[in-house]
């Protein structure tokens, strides 16, 4: 199905686009709940650079990320849209890599 950019629609086709094509390699990534990395981004950059072999170096990140709330009216999109995306975020964050 085609949208046009200003259908709340297209946007969320496009998340779940891109986010089937991270899941479908989560096997060779580290992945981390999108709300860690808001909530304590400092602690979370220090585990994943740890975990790829990087010295983290006492960097402050925090200014790099922001909470972002990831709720939103779901009235305003396709009922089978919102549920399919719902279940990926449920599978993306079973796939995740980092626990705290």
């Amino acid at each position: 199905m085609a949208w046009s950019r200003e259908d709340p629609d297209y946007w969320l086709a496009y998340w779940i686009a891109g986010n089937r094509a991270i899941l479908a390699r989560a096997g060779g990534l580290h992945l981390v709940p999108q709300g860690m990395l808001g909530d304590r981004p400092g602690p979370v950059m220090e585990a994943l650079c740890r975990d790829v072999g990087l010295d983290p170096q006492g960097r402050d990140v925090t200014s790099h990320f922001r909470t972002i709330a990831t709720r939103t009216d779901a009235g305003r999109f396709d009922p089978g849209l919102v549920a399919i995306a719902r279940d990926l975020d449920g599978a993306l964050e079973a796939a995740s890599t980092y626990r705290p």
